[in-house]
């Protein structure tokens, strides 16, 4: 499998834009009202170059730190750490394992996005559902960690919309996530979405209502720097 980052692939055509509206205002030449396609040369450098950033953390941060995983130009995951407002409470796993998953949905950082080249398949606000006019963010709820050490997920409608590649890559990033030494207590993820199991894309065509682990989506680990 491989692909461009879901809301990589958007924020790219979006910092494009921007930069090549600004350098043409400077100059005193009129901006286009409406979008204009861009020339496909205007990405290619960025778009080619290669992941050497490390985590964007300490990771001397101890108990502040979480590990997300976001994904590179290959699709490969890539382990990023964030800081956190408060120490992560192994003591109430639903609601670290819920911090966890609010970092990973925010997505890459603007220094991970355009220099590192990181990514996430996780839909933005940009394709999330429309309330009244207001773009609202995607929201992935952790629901119960089960005695037998499998994580519930709820997804969003967003990303339950998902499909192929994308849905994919965007799974194995919760459960890369989630399923961690970090939270020793997890042995599984079971997604939901709609009050009924949601069945993971866990191959080509394969799909399971079972609990998956990393071992399910292997073929994005994380590549040896």
């Amino acid at each position: 499998m491989s692909g461009q980052p879901l809301r990589r692939r958007r924020a790219l055509t979006a910092l494009a834009t921007l930069a090549v509206a600004a350098a043409l205002s400077g100059c005193g030449i009129a901006v286009d009202a409406a979008p204009q396609p861009l020339p496909g040369n205007l990405l290619g450098n960025l778009e080619n170059t290669p992941n050497t950033a490390g985590p964007t953390v300490s990771p001397h941060c101890g108990t502040n730190c979480v590990t997300i995983y976001l994904t590179d130009g290959a699709g490969n995951l890539v382990a990023t750490l964030r800081k956190l407002p408060h120490p992560l409470e192994v003591t109430h796993p639903v609601e670290a394992l819920q911090a966890a998953l609010n970092e990973l949905t925010a997505g890459p950082t603007y220094s991970e996005l355009v220099q590192a080249g990181l990514g996430t398949y996780l839909p933005g606000p940009n394709s999330s559902d429309v309330e009244g006019g207001t773009q609202v963010a995607p929201q992935l709820s952790v629901t119960e960690l089960r005695p037998d050490g499998v994580v519930t997920v709820q997804l969003d409608q967003a990303t339950a919309d998902l499909n192929g590649y994308d849905l994919f890559e965007a799974l194995g990033q919760i459960v890369w996530t989630l399923v961690s030494p970090q939270f020793p207590k997890v042995r599984g993820v079971l997604f939901f979405f709609g009050g009924g199991p949601f069945a993971a894309l866990v191959a080509n065509d394969i799909f399971t209502s079972d609990p998956v682990t990393r071992a399910d989506y292997s073929q994005i680990r994380p590549q040896a720097q």
